[in-house]
């Protein structure tokens, strides 16, 4: 039997390593798609523009939940021991460490719209 310590730990499977790769990216269009009928709604309404940030916040929370699954893809696939084949290992490398840098950049993207949406009010 192996210890513990020594089992190389459980790769992700198909579906976390695309939400990684792709999470960030459909969480940014979503939250585009879904924040001009909200603009449009808050400004013929004379609301407050907290919808437009929660619209972007919730976006955002998804997009940082990609990130994190994709660095814990990538981390595993670091720690993989000999007994997994290589080129499962150098896939679950290459998605993991792409989906922090697409989905990164997708949260990136939106705490920058919703910094904007906070400086330029947006019924202007």
């Amino acid at each position: 039997m192996t210890d513990q310590k020594t089992r190389s730990p459980r790769l992700p499977g198909w579906l976390p390593l695309w939400f990684g790769v792709a999470g960030g990216q459909a969480a940014w269009a979503v939250a585009v798609l879904v924040a001009y009928p909200t603009v449009a709604a808050v400004c013929n309404a004379d609301a407050s523009r907290v919808w437009v940030h929660l619209v972007r916040w919730t976006a955002l929370g998804v997009a940082l939940a990609a990130t994190a699954i994709a660095y814990r893809s990538w981390r595993a696939a670091q720690a993989a021991g000999d007994d997994v084949p290589p080129g499962l290992v150098n896939r679950v490398r290459f998605m993991g460490l792409g989906g922090v840098l697409l989905s990164g950049a997708g949260a990136f993207l939106l705490f920058v719209e919703d910094i904007a949406t906070w400086v330029i009010h947006p019924c202007l």
